[in-house]
């Protein structure tokens, strides 16, 4: 079964689809995390980034009482990744978008397509830790309405986001 695809254009006209990341994109990810810059990879991790392969990339795509969310391109090249990690009632956003794919609206789509798996799951708030100096994502987790609400670690921020469960039904 494929998973449900979310169609959303970029603010420079170019269509992607946004669908969960499953095991077997394994390969499609560790092409992805090569072609994001040290630089980049570093405002996301806090560090070098995760372990290629089974290892580090699978606990990316399979997080525990979570959600992996991948951005492509019509081609399937995947140019943006988003994780939800759900602790008890509140969860954890993260994201990394390529060099290439930032500054076109990509992270703004991806933080609010996290924010309704969050909702969707009963959680009650959100959080996510940030570099001090990453400026595009502080404007992607405000637009996604997070908060700056403290400074857990020397030149770290964090944001943090009550949520709305949904309706019963």
């Amino acid at each position: 079964h494929r998973p449900q695809v979310h169609e959303f254009r970029t603010r420079d006209g170019h269509e992607l689809t946004v669908r969960v990341g499953e095991r077997e994109d394994v390969a499609l990810v560790q092409e992805f995390h090569a072609r994001c810059s040290a630089a980049t990879r570093y405002l996301r991790y806090f560090g070098p980034g995760p372990a290629a392969g089974q290892g580090g990339l699978l606990r990316l795509l399979t997080p525990s009482l979570g959600r992996s969310l991948l951005v492509q391109t019509a081609g399937g090249e995947v140019v943006a990744m988003g994780n939800l990690m759900r602790e008890g009632e509140s969860g954890e956003i993260a994201l990394l978008v390529r060099d290439d794919w930032q500054r076109r609206g990509v992270g703004r789509e991806l933080a609010s397509r996290l924010v309704a798996e969050a909702e969707s799951a009963g959680l009650s708030s959100l959080v996510a830790n940030t570099h001090v100096d990453n400026t595009a994502i502080a404007r992607t987790l405000r637009g996604a309405g997070l908060k700056l609400v403290g400074v857990p670690e020397p030149g770290e921020w964090s944001w943090r986001r009550a949520l709305t469960p949904p309706e019963p039904s």
